[in-house]
């Protein structure tokens, strides 16, 4: 193997390197996992056609009531 064959494969490992570390940067942006988090929560509670799907919504509405009597609504004094 040559000078020039080992110079070709560093080049083309940092150029290899330096797409991977753009490609991360962009993937982890605060406006990437922003929408990215908003898809899911859309996906979650609305369906292809924008209709909210209402058993759902019923259920997390009911998760977080119960979770609110848990947390707040003992008596602490026992």
């Amino acid at each position: 193997m040559s000078l020039d064959d080992l110079e070709a494969q560093a080049a083309k490992a940092r150029a290899d390197l330096a797409k991977s570390l753009d490609e991360m940067s962009t993937s982890f942006s605060k406006k990437s996992i922003k929408d990215s988090a908003a898809g899911t929560f859309r996906g979650f509670f609305f369906d292809q056609d924008g209709n909210l799907k209402i058993q759902r919504v019923i259920g997390s509405a009911a998760t977080l009531l119960f979770s609110i009597f848990v947390l707040f609504g003992r008596d602490k004094k026992k």
